[in-house]
């Protein structure tokens, strides 16, 4: 029961160590870029859903038009 107890508090002692990282900041040139690839939406974008399947017969628009409510786009 002591070699467990003692294991325990061996453990607690050296399991707290702070191992933080510690970085120095520099003033020096870019030597690196990171590039990555993504889409761009509008502020004011919508995604529209249908509410049952089934295949596109007739688009009534194309992009770009004003579109009021009410107003079939498929």
């Amino acid at each position: 029961m002591n070699r467990l107890f003692y294991l325990t508090i061996l453990l607690f002692i050296f399991s707290c160590k702070n191992k933080a990282t510690k970085v120095k900041p520099i003033i020096s040139t870019i030597t690196e870029s990171v590039y990555a690839s993504g889409f761009l939406k509008s502020n004011q974008q919508y995604q529209a859903f249908a509410t049952v399947n089934g295949i596109i017969e007739t688009i009534y628009l194309k992009e770009g038009d004003s579109v009021k409510v009410g107003t079939p786009i498929l």
